[in-house]
């Protein structure tokens, strides 16, 4: 089928044409992804909560050319706006549809991986085994040095202030007479 967005002869669901869902889901003739009854199959199934994999970031151009959220249904001016609203709005889809089809590969023995997290749990077998922890020394630690004197004294009767401020009050009350 194919044919303008949103036409009879195209679909609102996939760039590439079918009606209805992403990836023309509902019946549709093919097109970039045409799934169910489309040509090529759609390799994100039935598009997944970003949209048609077709449409990378899962945003559909209508026939006034604008971009649209498939999550929010929010149209956005142009393609910039809409993926920075998906990036702040929706960022675990934002990821998921930037990393769609990406292959993670181990560097050690070249071993393919679908998710990051897989290659990660993978690349702990090829590390070295943890040495168990060191014993402690014989020695014992030494002790640390006594806190250093107040650095603020009164010099009318010689009690020692941690702050200046404090010390300043305590000047403020041998002028009233009250020490």
């Amino acid at each position: 089928m194919g044919g303008v967005w949103g036409s009879p002869g195209g679909g609102w669901g996939c760039p590439g044409g079918g009606w209805g869902g992403p990836c023309g889901s509902l019946g549709g003739a093919g097109g970039v992804c045409g799934s169910v009854g489309g040509i090529r199959g759609c390799p994100g199934g039935l598009g997944g909560p970003m949209g048609c994999p077709g449409d990378p970031g899962g945003f559909l151009r209508d026939r006034l050319g604008s971009t649209q959220c498939r999550r929010c249904l929010i149209t956005f001016p142009d393609a910039a706006f809409a993926a920075r609203h998906a990036k702040r709005q929706h960022p675990r889809d934002f990821a998921a549809a930037a990393l769609r089809g990406a292959l993670f590969v181990c560097f050690v023995c070249a071993r393919p991986f679908a998710s990051s997290p897989a290659l990660l749990r993978h690349q702990r077998a090829h590390a070295p085994p943890a040495a168990p922890p060191a014993a402690a020394p014989a020695t014992p630690a030494p002790r640390p040095a006594p806190p250093a004197p107040p650095a603020y004294a009164c010099t009318e009767c010689g009690r020692a202030f941690a702050r200046e401020g404090a010390l300043h009050r305590h000047y403020i009350r041998h002028a009233r007479g009250e020490l």
